[in-house]
């Protein structure tokens, strides 16, 4: 059986955004954080034909501030296991239900809307800050009746959420072929019908259609050269809700966005990440 090699270390003061953004650099197969009395521990797991990543992360967490960095190996069911008891379901605004156990059944509490996600799937689980500013962003937009385009669609879940809210149309785009059909097979569990049509393709495919309401949940660096693109394919009067910039870089961002002739609407932040709800200035 394969054994996949486990990177424990203490993170005194770390914060979680800061640890997830370090580990987008690398080919992580996820991560856990203990948090006890006398401080907090994060395990982080790789393949084993990633070893090669062991010294670059190593060194990447003592720069934030990692003590007692160790590797390990551990069968895979010990660290699956473990995540899976450490996880459980939570509310998002006032609409959603982040269930990470997709295998169960359990209902929502009343009025809240399911989205059933492995954490371990495609990018997007709804655990990530940047998710859940999407999902935020969901509610105070007109989705019900509407043409909805999710770029980078990852695990589906944002294509489903849009379905669950009552788009008329759901698209939902993504270049890694494994992420769409990760998405495929979230949507056939959560969607009853008329299903949100996913396919592998970037936005500049898209010809003349336009859409009513764009999402885009990349790092900014991704998402920024894609503006002119997301500009066009935005219906006039739609909404586009981008995710996945730092607070920091929101002064860039803003401007990038200016560039393309559109301008800000709603400003949502949690923690150190921003989301920005944008339309056509006319």
């Amino acid at each position: 059986m394969t054994r996949y090699l486990a990177v424990s270390c203490d993170l005194p003061g770390v914060s979680d955004e800061r640890l997830a953004c370090l580990l987008e650099g690398f080919p992580v197969l996820g991560s856990s954080i203990d948090r006890g009395a006398t401080g907090q521990s994060a395990t982080i797991y790789l393949a084993p034909e990633n070893e090669h990543e062991l010294d670059r992360l190593g060194h990447a967490l003592s720069e934030l501030g990692a003590l007692g960095v160790a590797v390990a190996t551990v069968e895979p069911h010990d660290w699956i296991a473990a995540y899976r008891r450490l996880v459980k379901p939570f509310a998002v605004g006032d609409r959603w239900w982040i269930d990470p156990h997709p295998e169960d059944s359990g209902d929502p509490p009343d009025g809240r809307i399911r989205l059933a996600v492995e954490p371990s799937a495609a990018f997007g689980s709804g655990s990530h800050e940047s998710t859940q500013l999407v999902l935020l962003a969901l509610q105070e937009v007109p989705v019900t009746g509407s043409s909805v385009l999710d770029v980078g669609t990852g695990s589906g879940i944002l294509a489903v959420a849009a379905h669950a809210l009552g788009a008329r149309e759901v698209v939902g785009l993504d270049i890694d072929a494994d992420s769409v059909w990760t998405a495929r097979r979230v949507s056939r569990q959560l969607c009853r019908a008329d299903r949100p049509h996913l396919v592998v393709a970037t936005v500049s495919s898209i010809g003349d259609s336009r859409f009513d309401v764009v999402v885009c949940n990349m790092m900014s660096s991704e998402f920024i050269p894609l503006l002119p693109d997301l500009a066009r394919v935005l219906a006039p009067g739609g909404r586009m809700i981008l995710s996945g910039a730092l607070f920091s870089e929101r002064t860039v961002v803003l401007g990038e966005i200016e560039r393309v002739g559109l301008r800000e609407h709603l400003e949502q932040r949690l923690g150190e990440w921003v989301g920005l709800t944008v339309g056509h200035d006319r």
